[in-house]
């Protein structure tokens, strides 16, 4: 899958900057080279996320006849989570998409920036809760069909109250019949750790008071996959479960980002 998103990404930004006189000089199957006479853009995947960055030529070193030479500054401009194992060829088509909105933006400034005030809207919900619960729905399919249900029954997706009610049931059975030789337990975490690392905060919220905070330290949930929490969701998560079952009153809690995630609970 990584390969055919590659070839998804490769299209988009060949497109583009071809017409800006930079030349695909050399791409395997995991990294693609877009090389300019200022510098090179390059797209790797690691880590599980396709990273664009750009790769200034460090002129005092480049030698004319070798236009490969480079050695100047190398800058991240986007990077954005991809599952092999559950991202779809539509999620490498947002993707491409993006990059192709930050280069266009690099090159041609705050005029681009005015012209693209609709396309924030879907950019931003790459990073929030429609995004996260694609996710999910790629992972377990049972939830398809009440996707469609919540569609129908309501104007605005209740994405709290469905992650609540649908998912995180299944994410419990998950839990209690795991074994070390299904995959599918350490898929789900890790997909948890990706958006919580760069998802909104209402993603960050789901996933530690509704999904996390829902798990009961007697029964064993909690070491089961706390092998599998990177640190930051880890520490976030052992913070927001002090707070299980408490009402608090968000308002004299200060200003911390353990505050958002209290607010959260107590609005659920």
């Amino acid at each position: 899958m990584v390969n055919k998103a590659l070839n998804v990404i490769e299209k988009k930004l060949d497109a583009l900057l071809k017409s800006k006189g930079y030349e695909k000089r050399k791409s395997n199957d995991f990294a693609l080279i877009f090389a300019g006479e200022s510098g090179n853009y390059i797209v790797n995947f690691k880590d599980n996320k396709f990273i664009l960055s750009r790769e200034s030529i460090d002129t005092s070193l480049k030698d004319e006849t070798k236009k490969d030479n480079t050695g100047g500054e190398c800058t991240i401009l986007s990077e954005w989570f991809f599952d092999p194992l559950s991202s779809t060829e539509k999620d490498a088509e947002s993707i491409a998409n993006d990059f192709v909105d930050v280069l266009i933006e690099k090159n041609e400034g705050s005029s681009y920036k005015n012209k693209q005030i609709k396309k924030e809207k879907s950019k931003v919900e790459n990073n929030g809760l429609n995004f996260f619960l694609n996710r999910l729905v790629t992972l377990f399919p049972e939830l398809k069909s009440k996707v469609t249900l919540e569609k129908e029954m309501y104007i605005r997706f209740r994405y709290v109250t469905f992650i609540r009610e649908n998912f995180v049931p299944l994410f419990l059975d998950l839990i209690n019949s795991y074994d070390t030789k299904n995959e599918k337990l350490k898929r789900t975490i890790n997909i948890f750790n990706n958006f919580y690392e760069n998802g909104d905060m209402s993603v960050r919220s789901v996933i530690t008071i509704v999904i996390l905070n829902s798990l009961d330290k007697t029964d064993g949930c909690i070491e089961k996959i706390n092998t599998f929490l990177k640190k930051e969701l880890r520490e976030a998560f052992n913070e927001s479960y002090k707070y299980k079952n408490k009402k608090v009153k968000p308002e004299k809690v200060k200003n911390t980002l353990l505050k958002k995630l209290i607010k959260m609970q107590a609005q659920t």
